[in-house]
């Protein structure tokens, strides 16, 4: 098959390498082989989804079966699989890589085509719900600036997990980012967080100290703007 060399015609019309796939049913890693051969020879736009979808799914069962004991050949399929789902210039099939990369428990490929698709809040979703309590504060960095409602969401979340050290870390990060970008008054943020029996008092203290100082400073900014600009109408008018 190898010393095929078929012209762009003889591709559409025998529908290759697809026509080939049952050939090598019973035979997963000869199949890849030879699918991931064809991808290289033949043009782009002469292949079909079917073809990328199938590599998709065999690299995804070679994952699932490699042994966490030979971590460069998982880190290398890996590799391979969220290059493969990143490549806009393919025309793979979004929905059908959800299924196989949650089928095979491949979150990383999960959450490659939620970014992909700009969908933040699923990404912040899928990782409460796998209790990914670690990568939360780093999604909210990564996109909080595009979707500031996922340092809400998250505020929410940690707010409910009941941990013993009252999850002080990941609240005070997202605290500060909140106050920062004035997200939520600071009633809603004392509601939210008395959710959270473990939520020690001077968490909330150290918090609305910093926003009273703030809003304090930011009235006596206004108040020597109202005096200036009194002091030059004064000015104005007795000219």
């Amino acid at each position: 098959l190898k010393q095929l060399n078929p012209t762009p015609q003889q591709i559409e019309q025998e529908q290759l390498p697809e026509s080939l796939i049952n050939l090598f049913m019973n035979n997963p890693d000869e199949l890849l082989d030879y699918l991931e051969y064809a991808v290289k020879q033949y043009p782009k736009e002469h292949l079909v989804s079917t073809v990328y979808d199938t590599i998709l799914e065999l690299l995804l069962q070679k994952y699932s079966t490699s042994t966490t004991e030979d971590k460069k050949e998982q880190d290398r399929l890996s590799h391979q699989i969220i290059t493969l789902l990143q490549d806009s210039k393919i025309g793979i099939d979004v929905t059908r890589a959800m299924v196989a990369c949650q089928k095979y428990n491949f979150k990383a490929g999960v959450i490659c085509l939620y970014d992909k698709a700009k969908l933040y809040q699923q990404i912040l979703q899928y990782q409460m719900k796998n209790k990914e309590s670690d990568k939360i504060v780093s999604t909210c960095l990564k996109y909080g600036d595009e979707d500031p409602q996922l340092w809400i969401q998250a505020l929410s979340y940690f707010s409910k997990l009941k941990r013993a050290d009252g999850c002080r870390k990941e609240i005070q990060q997202i605290l500060k980012y909140i106050d920062e970008k004035d997200l939520l008054s600071p009633l809603l943020v004392i509601q939210t967080l008395s959710n959270n029996e473990s939520t020690s008092l001077d968490l909330l203290k150290d918090y609305l100290i910093r926003k009273l100082h703030n809003e304090q400073t930011q009235i006596e900014k206004d108040q020597s703007e109202i005096r200036r600009f009194r002091q030059e109408s004064e000015l104005f008018v007795e000219k």
